[in-house]
C-alpha cells in the first residue's frame, strides 16, 4: 500500500520543473500516509508493528530514484531523512491506534480470540 501511495503522489510528478511554481511532489501524500497508517493498524492491530515499516519501506528503497527534484537545487536529497521522521511518527502513530483499540475491545472478545 506504500508504494500505490507513493508511486502517483511522488513518482509520477514531474522531475524537474524550473517555473515558478515548482511540482515537489503531491500534497496528498502525508494524509493519505496518515489514513493508510490509522486504517491499517485498526484492521491488524495485533501486528501494529509492522505497519509502517510495511509502509516505508519501498518508498525508501524507491525515493532517490523517483523524488521530484524541483529546479534541482538539492534540498530533494532531504527526502530521505524526512522519511525516516516520517516513518517514525507513523510507528507511534500506529502505536497509538491499535492499544486504543486493543484496550476498548471488551476482555471477553480478547478471550475468544485467544
Amino acid at each position: 500500500m506504500g508504494l500505490a501511495i507513493w508511486i502517483p503522489t511522488m513518482a509520477l510528478q514531474p522531475r524537474y520543473d524550473y517555473g515558478p511554481n515548482q511540482q515537489q511532489g503531491s500534497v496528498w501524500f502525508f494524509p493519505l500516509m496518515i489514513g493508510a497508517v490509522f486504517v491499517l493498524s485498526l484492521v491488524f492491530a495485533k501486528r501494529w508493528k509492522m505497519v509502517a515499516p510495511g509502509l516505508v519501506a519501498g518508498q525508501l528503497v524507491l525515493a532517490p530514484f523517483t523524488t521530484p527534484r524541483g529546479d534541482n537545487d538539492g534540498l530533494w536529497g532531504l527526502i530521505l531523512p524526512i522519511l525516516v521522521v516520517f516513518a517514525i511518527a507513523l510507528y507511534i502513530g500506529s502505536g497509538v491506534v491499535a492499544r486504543s483499540l486493543l484496550w476498548l475491545r471488551p476482555s471477553s472478545v480478547r478471550a475468544r480470540r485467544r
